[in-house]
């Protein structure tokens, strides 16, 4: 949002529904913009390429990232993602010794994957027709501009120069280093997410991102527009178990706290930010979490609390409503009338927090119910915990 302006509001629900900065950010460019697509990647620098369960040595290779591309098919991604380390950072001709790019961009796009290609602001800024000439030929589908690291005039006008010169290649953008959103997407809707907030890399060094870190960003940096906060991390501590472990990273607070910022946070182009490995272990979980949509019709917070707790539901394109809810590190009982449910039976798919939760955070567990607008549902929710629900008609 500008300098100056203040967004105020009756009650603490009113500020992550607000899409006043989205409305502010100017007309949408006049065009063709059916060519862009939601979906998920993997977002492998977040854990150094570092596989295992595989018959080849995992890095910066050919093998490892054809395993990414088979894993994302599987799950129905939507995306492969080739962040830092895959070509030089002020020159993406100079591609990565062992890494094949262009046969690995050729052999994603032949199971129906778009790829994003990392590059930095450093590259783009000195040769931007030339970068982004060589990207669109590569194949890429969308690109990932990191470090600019500013917000003055020249950077500002950096950014509408990138989503401009990307649009015309038609490639989706997503900025890293960045300034928080200030309704640029509108405008440009290419510019599909942007980091602009301290999300789940610091992981890897520090022990900030809190719970109550993570239930406050719906309310400040979430008004401004998408986060692309990269959680679903697979490795999960409740706060006295928690480590800095760089190359092997876990999140604070449950399994379920992660999934739900899935539907909580914003970001059309999402990233799973834990291990492919571990997600391989868990099939059914991963199921679940590649099948959370990125795009939404409708979005309603039905309860929330400052830096305590949010409750949300967001209607998906297939009519089907998804309900989250996160807390800090208190454990917290919600419960929630199904009124804005319209007539007739529904299944509901329930993830919850499970019943040892409190100790091991990894521990969830999958519920089914039928319910009607007539009913209400408790949630229970463990210390930094979560909770995702699906609705759908029943047959």
């Amino acid at each position: 949002m500008p300098a100056g302006n203040i967004l105020v509001a009756d009650d603490d629900a009113a500020l992550p529904a607000s899409d006043v900065v989205h409305r502010l950010g100017g007309e949408t460019m006049p065009g063709d913009w059916s060519w862009l697509r939601p979906g998920k990647s993997q977002s492998e620098w977040l854990w150094d390429n570092m596989l295992y369960g595989v018959d080849f040595e995992s890095g910066l290779n050919t093998p490892t990232y054809r395993h990414y591309i088979d894993f994302a098919a599987r799950f129905g991604l939507g995306y492969l993602f080739f962040d830092a380390g895959w070509s030089k950072v002020e020159d993406p001709t100079s591609i990565t010794p062992g890494l094949d790019v262009p046969r690995l961009v050729r052999e994603a796009r032949d199971r129906d994957l778009g790829v994003v290609l990392w590059t930095s602001a450093l590259a783009v800024g000195r040769r931007m027709d030339t970068v982004m000439d060589h990207l669109q030929r590569l194949g890429a589908t969308g690109i990932m501009v990191d470090f600019m690291d500013r917000d003055d005039q020249p950077a500002v006008r950096f950014y509408r120069a990138v989503v401009e010169a990307a649009a015309k290649r038609r490639l989706i953008v997503d900025f890293h280093g960045a300034y928080k959103p200030t309704g640029l997407e509108r405008r440009w809707p290419n510019a599909v997410t942007r980091e602009g907030l301290i999300a789940f890399e610091y992981d890897k060094w520090s022990d900030v991102l809190t719970p109550e870190y993570e239930v406050t960003i719906p309310f400040v940096r979430g008004v401004a527009g998408p986060m692309d906060y990269e959680p679903g991390s697979m490795r999960n501590a409740q706060r006295e178990s928690f480590r800095a472990i760089d190359r092997a990273p876990m999140s604070q607070g449950t399994r379920m706290h992660q999934a739900a910022m899935f539907v909580v946070y914003e970001s059309p182009y999402a990233k799973m930010g834990g291990n492919v490995s571990d997600y391989e272990r868990e099939p059914e979980f991963t199921r679940f979490l590649a099948g959370i949509p990125t795009l939404w019709k409708d979005s309603r917070v039905l309860d929330a609390r400052i830096a305590d707790y949010i409750l949300i539901m967001r209607q998906a394109q297939d009519g089907a409503c998804w309900m989250a809810a996160m807390t800090d590190w208190t454990p917290r009982e919600l419960r929630v009338p199904l009124t804005f449910l319209p007539r007739g039976s529904f299944l509901a798919d329930a993830w919850q927090d499970g019943p040892n939760a409190r100790r091991y955070g990894a521990d969830w567990q999958h519920v089914q119910r039928t319910v009607t607008a007539t009913d209400a549902i408790t949630i229970r929710m463990a210390p930094g915990g979560g909770y995702v629900m699906r609705l759908r008609p029943s047959t």
